[in-house]
């Protein structure tokens, strides 16, 4: 059947056939929903071509072919809403009938097509369900889901508590999601979660096509909509991810948040706790890191800060990175040793951009757009604005990004069954749905 092939496979099967399909809209009928898979038979690639957006859009009704003629003398049509879709018909192919059919009990009926996106990072895990037009079905934040810390049983149950939320929110069942796009922090960094995070997530989606990526790829792919870039990550740790035009790739950073990671929020975390110390010891002049944090914490002695770190950060990563929020204090009260941990991040930033650059092929004189997100940018000028000065320095263009990571995640869930403008009002349509995010559950 058509539907297990590669989608590579499918379209060169398709091209043989119908030239005028593009990679875009080269996908059949069936499969855009697993309901529909199974109700042709014979050679699919003789099957009802999509052509263009109605292809997926509405309303399903299939003509059956009433004998073993070519179908020219009596067309299948494919309608939607009720208007025949252009190039509906089924071409003739070497004067044979394709014979391949719509079941009776299907020719009326009605399919969505839905797309879940999932970025899963290590403070937070956002989920969202919506169909193609962009309606938001489901959305739900859930704690980090990161492997490392949470191991095979706790990540197992994490994913289970979140997907049967989600699909209880929506009333639909796995078997109703045309495509998911998981993108999770370690995947792929660390062994093994190739083979068990699919593993894990197909016993928890039955019947639900799904496809992972690390949470960097959908960063790139929200930030810039899926076009050529680079996207910098800086949150909890820091990565930065592009792909040129030719769909090249490369990926730089996200080491570990306690080495590297460098501009992230464990970074200037870490930078700090190296300030602190040493104001604590009267190697520095004492400044207002030294006063935040010790009201931060409630430390009532310097040392006291030691038993902190190895008591609470050891048992939960996610708390370096909130300290961040205390450099961002001292350097909005003008601070220069905060302020300067920022400059330096915002170096660190733009050199990972750099080596993504020169690994990509840029033809001679392109500029290269440069989007990001991740919680550090939050902090607003204090990271911006030499973050803009070293990208301008460096030649880039910043962009603003113009999704949110898991609406990336959902634009590559969609890919194969929608063009990028396809995609891009999909993804309008919801991020104007999204005006409050969930709490974390």
């Amino acid at each position: 059947m058509l539907c297990a092939e590669s989608p590579d496979s499918r379209q060169r099967r398709l091209s043989e056939y119908y030239p005028c399909c593009s990679p875009v809209s080269g996908a059949f009928l069936c499969a855009f929903h697993p309901r529909l898979r199974g109700l042709y038979a014979g050679d699919c690639a003789r099957g009802v071509p999509s052509h263009g957006a109605p292809s997926v859009s509405g309303h399903w009704s299939g003509y059956r072919c009433r004998g073993r003629e070519c179908p020219q003398r009596d067309p299948i049509r494919i309608s939607w809403h009720g208007l025949d879709v252009p190039h509906g018909r089924i071409p003739c192919v070497a004067g044979q009938c394709p014979g391949l059919l719509l079941r009776k009990d299907v020719e009326e009926e009605e399919f969505l097509v839905i797309f879940l996106g999932c970025d899963g990072g290590s403070t937070k895990t956002e989920w969202l369900l919506v169909d193609h037009t962009g309606q938001v079905l489901a959305h739900r934040i859930f704690p980090g889901c990161n492997f490392a810390f949470w191991g095979e049983d706790g990540f197992r149950d994490l994913m289970v508590r979140s997907v049967q939320t989600l699909l209880a929110d929506s009333g639909i069942t796995s078997q109703q999601i045309t495509s998911a796009m998981l993108s999770l922090t370690v995947y792929g960094e660390v062994p093994g979660t190739e083979e068990f995070f699919p593993q894990v997530m197909q016993s928890i989606l039955p019947d639900c096509p799904l496809q992972f990526s690390n949470d960097s790829v959908a960063g790139w792919c929200g930030s810039l909509a899926g076009r050529a870039g680079i996207n910098i990550v800086a949150g909890t740790g820091s990565v930065a991810y592009g792909q040129d035009s030719a769909g090249n790739a490369s990926r730089v950073g996200g080491w570990s948040l306690f080495f590297a990671d460098e501009g992230s929020c464990s970074w200037v975390a870490r930078q700090m706790i190296t300030e602190f110390v040493k104001q604590a010891d009267g190697r520095h002049p004492r400044s207002a890191i030294y006063e935040e944090l010790r009201q931060e914490l409630s430390i009532t002695h310097d040392l006291y800060f030691s038993g902190y770190l190895q008591t609470n950060v050891r048992q939960d990563s996610s708390l370096l990175a909130k300290l961040q929020l205390v450099v961002l204090r001292a350097a909005q009260r003008g601070d220069p040793a905060a302020i300067g941990i920022y400059h330096r991040a915002a170096e660190e930033l733009t050199e990972m951009a750099t080596a993504i650059r020169q690994q990509l092929t840029f033809s001679a004189g392109e500029t290269v757009p440069v989007s990001y997100s991740g919680g550090l940018f939050r902090a607003g000028e204090v990271i911006m604005t030499p973050f803009r000065a070293c990208m301008d320095r460096e030649s880039f263009v910043l962009n603003e990004p113009r999704y949110s990571p898991v609406l990336g995640a959902l634009i590559l869930a969609a890919r194969g069954f929608l063009s990028l403008e396809e995609s891009d009002a999909m993804a309008d349509r919801t991020a104007a749905q999204l005006t409050t995010a969930p709490s974390v559950q």
